[in-house]
């Protein structure tokens, strides 16, 4: 309930949370005006995190899922569909992402860093696309590994 009139929270960090689940950020997609969320090395989350942010949370400009073992092209896809204000995502360390997610991603009109690190399953015409659909915007682009 608490939550529920959460209007004024716009930052949330809760990286490395082991317990923390789709049901806890379920709750957090209630903060309609949240900015950021961090929730890097939370293995107890999955796309349906994602979606419900997307749906709950359309003025969000920062996302970390980085080492979220359970995120894939999905999520991030429904993200990128709610969240149309993102500057910056890192998606290192998520081995189910690929080229699908980059897709996704490349559709953001305001994207300026993306973190693909250690993801192995992106090629190189998803780059391409990226790079050429987000050229006046991306300022950061990392790929590690």
């Amino acid at each position: 309930e608490a939550l529920a009139r959460c209007d004024s929270l716009r930052f949330v960090q809760l990286a490395k949370c082991p317990r923390l689940t789709d049901i806890g950020v379920l709750w957090l997609s209630a903060c309609s005006e949240m900015r950021v969320l961090g929730v890097s090395g939370c293995p107890g989350l999955t796309d349906d995190a994602l979606i419900s942010i997307g749906r709950g949370c359309p003025r969000l400009e920062r996302l970390d899922v980085s080492k979220c073992i359970a995120v894939s092209d999905a999520g991030i896809a429904e993200l990128a569909r709610g969240c149309r204000e993102i500057v910056e995502v890192d998606v290192s360390w998520c081995q189910q992402i690929s080229d699908t997610a980059v897709y996704a991603l490349a559709t953001l009109p305001r994207l300026a860093a993306l973190n693909l690190s250690m993801c192995f399953r992106v090629h190189d015409e998803a780059l391409a696309d990226l790079v050429r659909k987000r050229a006046f915007t991306l300022k950061s682009l990392l790929l590690r590994g």
